[in-house]
């Protein structure tokens, strides 16, 4: 058998061999540029994740700080009011001790009142004894 090559058809089949080195060579460019962006956009992604996983670190903190504070809030307001329940009894106390004297000094004014009478009437009857004598 004797082989013989078409000069043209070599030719056609190196010029698409060429084409198809070609068309490879620029698809690993474009993957290689591809994986360059797909690369890039994972490194954004994983700094902004970062960046939330610290936001979300500092809302943490100062959630604790708000119920830290929440809570000093609470304790003062609890010891307010018992001061002020204290302080209402003590008013109630102070009440009543007021009323105690008050009505002390009415019953020694009524006394001496009616000492005053009495010495009154006690000179007038001494004095009544004396000019009967």
């Amino acid at each position: 058998m004797n082989a013989t090559v078409d000069p043209d058809l070599l030719k056609l089949v190196q010029q698409h061999v060429n084409a198809l080195k070609t068309d490879v060579d620029q698809m690993t460019l474009e993957l290689k540029e591809d994986k360059e962006r797909i690369s890039q956009a994972l490194k954004d992604i994983s700094k902004s994740l970062e960046e939330l996983e610290a936001r979300v670190a500092s809302v943490q903190h100062e959630q604790e700080v708000m119920k830290q504070e929440q809570s000093s809030l609470s304790d003062k307001m609890d010891s307010l009011e018992t001061d002020l329940d204290s302080t209402h009894v003590e008013l109630k106390s102070l009440k009543s001790q007021q009323e105690d004297v008050e009505q002390r000094v009415a019953h020694v004014e009524e006394k001496l009142n009616s000492a005053f009478e009495n010495r009154g009437k006690n000179r007038e009857g001494f004095t009544r004894l004396a000019l009967y004598m």
